[in-house]
């Protein structure tokens, strides 16, 4: 190229050598690539009738998204490409999710999608790339509806959503003749569905079941229902081969109107027909002109097209490719007025040494002073914005510190003897190393706030060595044991030492996915940038917070509960390793203690622990940098407490004012399935045990240490603690002993005789234990002799 020229005479040896490697790298990577090509690809035509691929060209990457129709379009596509054009094609296979359209043509990773469905796609990103990405018509028609078995409409009725108010239509679908509601099955939660608002707006008595597996669940839900002749119904989608293995009828749900999905909590009407639609980089008729002429001009005449594909991928058992393949051979005639005549586009006569010189001198004497002139007034604007923000912090939304939130509860105490000479790092070993000791130390905390801060300083000490894990562990034995021997003490009381030392370390590990995951929810809903102003009834319905008399603040709540219960279910596969740890340490000692209730003990330290103290206050877990209004903050309290008896499989009674919430929670009840297996770590990850401890600031230890150390002196507890080592390997804790004592004598009324008679005590124990059991050995040598 002229850049390369341009480098080899100014750069001088080391440039042509470095240009020279470059450009060998290259076409290695080229020559690979086109033999990775020839090697894998199954093709449609013999050579003699295909293109020559050229190397120079780059490769063409095309987005496969999950469902059969795109596998199709990518294939025909490919076939074009590589045999008819002359380009290397890779496939790109994104993470399902709404805005995977956009984002893959924006930053290079992918050139076209071939079908993009308008309700799936992101239309503030799609305006935002409009400026790179080119949007055409592919021909196809999508349609998103209900659909159920058609056999069984030679019996019942159920042609529309009317028929489903009938008792006996809905009993006719419900797994049990006891459910309150009959299911609808859907997709994972991330997909654009309206079914809450529907079921709500028509008054029908459904409840949908999500499925996480997406197409695939959808499917096995069908195949199971023809096999054992249940009837279901079900969200899906025209074109689709489903339709082709199975006699699938749709329900007719009110027609569509223009102005039926203006307000979202209002929708209660069907899905519109869309117009499916490719993007193409804008960009990729200048580096593959043939390659974006070809991809420009796909375009099927209808559904029927992409039906013949699907009739031989269902019902002949074709490959995609070989469907795709079938296809291309059946319409030459339509593909060909797609190839374009021109594939390189040749560079004009004009591009001689001069003009190139022009060029140069160009940028160098105009565009470059142009260019510096605007960094550096982009650079003062930058200054300049960086200034506002900080004076206006408290008006927008920032993320926080997230070690200052989570190491600055300890504080500083007072210091009666200078740091250097209290030999915290006497102590701070015992901690580490004996968990008895660590539980006489909270079990002797005067006040659950004391408890609080105690809990909170060994967290810090034990974490900072690594053990931290290991501590919250041997607190859910302890404590899991016990309440199995108390029946009516409760895991999750809390008083106990296990959700003293769960809230702490959540705090330690969790707040970076707090903020990921509800932050900016949270800060819309506290600056009314949420569709929560279009209800009428304003802030005074939050305010009065009572859902059994007042309509505007039940469908605030409503609709607060769905925004923040559908992000907690698509960010809930991220919550930290540490925590689904925990969670599956909980259900271990629950099954060795033969305790029932496990998922209700689990839920309440994740949620009661952690996720629900998070949304009821939210400036306090760094997810909002001011405390939400006196209405709003209701509106969370109320939102936090049904969350909490939806996850402890409770619901209000009916003389309370959140009764009726309840419809709510039993419509959601289904979902905390999913929620249970990702809080469930699987044997080979969970004996990994794999992460790195968090660093815990040196002062933020220290202080902790000397916590610990003033509440042991205050306590008189250093007696205690020789009394919890543990007395069948006392010699083994000599070293722990000497520590002891050590640190002991430092106060004034340490009971230095106590300390001694006790070593001497526990010491003469092992040794009368150690006898017993020597006479014990002793007998049986003499039985066998």
């Amino acid at each position: 190229s002229s850049r390369g020229k341009v480098m080899v005479v100014v750069g001088g040896g080391p440039s042509r050598l470095v240009l020279l490697i470059a450009v060998l790298l290259c076409a290695w990577f080229c020559a690979t690539a086109t033999k990775a090509q020839d090697d894998t690809f199954e093709y449609c035509w013999p050579p003699e009738e295909r293109a020559t691929i050229d190397p120079k060209r780059i490769t063409i990457k095309l987005q496969e998204d999950a469902w059969v129709g795109s596998y199709l379009n990518v294939r025909v596509a490919r076939h074009l490409l590589v045999e008819k054009v002359g380009y290397n094609v890779e496939i790109v296979t994104p993470a399902q999710d709404l805005e995977t359209n956009w984002p893959g043509l924006y930053d290079n990773s992918v050139h076209a999608n071939l079908e993009v469905w308008p309700s799936s796609s992101n239309d503030a990103l799609k305006h935002q790339y409009a400026n790179i990405i080119a949007t055409e018509n592919n021909g196809l028609i999508g349609q998103i509806g209900w659909f159920t078995q058609a056999w069984v409409s030679a019996t019942h009725n159920v042609s529309t959503w009317e028929n489903f108010l009938d008792a006996d239509i809905e009993a006719l679908y419900k797994d049990n003749p006891t459910d309150r509601r009959a299911p609808f099955h859907s997709g994972p939660p991330s997909w654009v569905q309206y079914e809450v608002y529907i079921f709500e707006n028509n008054e029908m008595n459904l409840h949908t079941i999500y499925h996480n597996d997406g197409e695939d669940g959808l499917t096995e839900v069908i195949a199971n229902g023809e096999a054992t002749r249940k009837p279901v119904l079900v969200y899906f989608w025209v074109p689709h081969p489903i339709h082709l293995e199975y006699n699938l009828t749709r329900v007719a749900l009110p027609p569509y109107t223009d102005g039926c999905y203006d307000v979202t909590l209002l929708i209660n009407c069907d899905y519109p027909a869309s117009q499916l639609y490719k993007a193409i980089r804008a960009d990729l008729s200048e580096t593959a002109y043939g390659a974006y002429q070809l991809l420009n001009s796909f375009k099927y005449d209808s559904n029927q097209d992409q039906n013949f594909m699907l009739n031989l991928v269902v019902n002949k058992n074709y490959t995609e490719d070989q469907a795709a393949c079938e296809w291309l051979k059946s319409n030459t005639d339509r593909w060909t007025a797609w190839i374009p005549s021109v594939i390189d586009r040749a560079p004009s006569s004009s591009d001689d040494s001069s003009d190139r010189n022009r060029i140069l001198a160009i940028v160098l004497g105009v565009i470059l002073p142009i260019l510096t002139i605007c960094c550096v007034l982009m650079l003062i604007v930058l200054v300049i914005i960086i200034l506002v923000a900080r004076l206006r912090k408290q008006e927008g939304l920032y993320e926080p510190n997230y070690k200052l939130l989570a190491f600055a509860n300890i504080m500083k105490p007072f210091r009666e003897v200078p740091l250097a000479e209290q030999n915290l790092d006497l102590l701070e070993p015992v901690l580490v190393r004996e968990r008895a000791v660590d539980f006489v130390v909270l079990d002797t905390a005067p006040s659950k706030e004391d408890a609080d801060e105690l809990a909170l300083a060994l967290l810090y000490v034990c974490e900072s060595n690594e053990a931290g894990l290991d501590l919250i562990e041997a607190s859910f034995v302890r404590d899991i044991h016990a309440a199995k021997k108390a029946k009516n003490k409760s895991l999750f009381e809390g008083d106990s030492i296990s959700a003293h030392l769960f809230c702490s370390y959540a705090r330690v590990v969790g707040l970076p996915w707090l903020w990921r995951a509800f932050a900016q929810d949270l800060f819309n809903i506290n600056h009314h940038r949420t569709a929560l102003d279009n209800i009428e009834g304003g802030d005074e319905a939050v305010v009065k917070m009572n859902p059994k008399k007042d309509a505007a603040a039940l469908k605030k709540l409503h609709y607060t509960l769905d925004l923040l219960w559908n992000r907690l279910l698509e960010d809930i596969r991220s919550l930290p390793y540490e925590i689904k740890w925990a969670a599956t340490k909980i259900r271990e000692n629950y099954d060795l203690e033969g305790l029932d209730k496990c998922e209700v003990a689990v839920n309440a330290f994740v949620f009661v622990r952690f996720i629900c103290p998070a949304i009821s206050a939210p400036h306090i877990y760094g997810l909002s940098n001011e405390e939400p209004t006196g209405g709003m903050q209701q509106l969370l309290i109320m939102v936090s407490n049904v969350i909490q008896r939806l996850t402890m499989y409770e619901n209000f009674d009916e003389d309370e004012n959140e009764a009726p919430l309840n419809d709510w929670i039993d419509l959601h009840r289904p979902s905390l399935e999913n929620i249970s297996e990702e809080l469930r770590l699987s044997p080979s990850d969970h004996a990994k045990k794999g992460r790195t401890a968090e660093e815990v600031p040196r002062t933020t230890k220290d202080n902790s240490l000397e916590v610990l150390l003033h509440h042991i002196q205050n306590t008189n507890g250093f007696l205690a603690l020789v009394k919890a080592l543990p007395g069948d390997k006392f010699t083994e804790h000599n070293e722990t002993l000497d520590t002891l004592e050590t640190l002991c004598s430092r106060h004034d009324n340490c009971p230095e005789h106590a300390l001694d008679e006790q070593h001497d005590n526990n010491v003469e124990m092992e040794m009368r234990d150690e006898l017993a059991s020597e006479s014990a050995q002793s007998d049986d040598d003499d039985d066998s002799l």
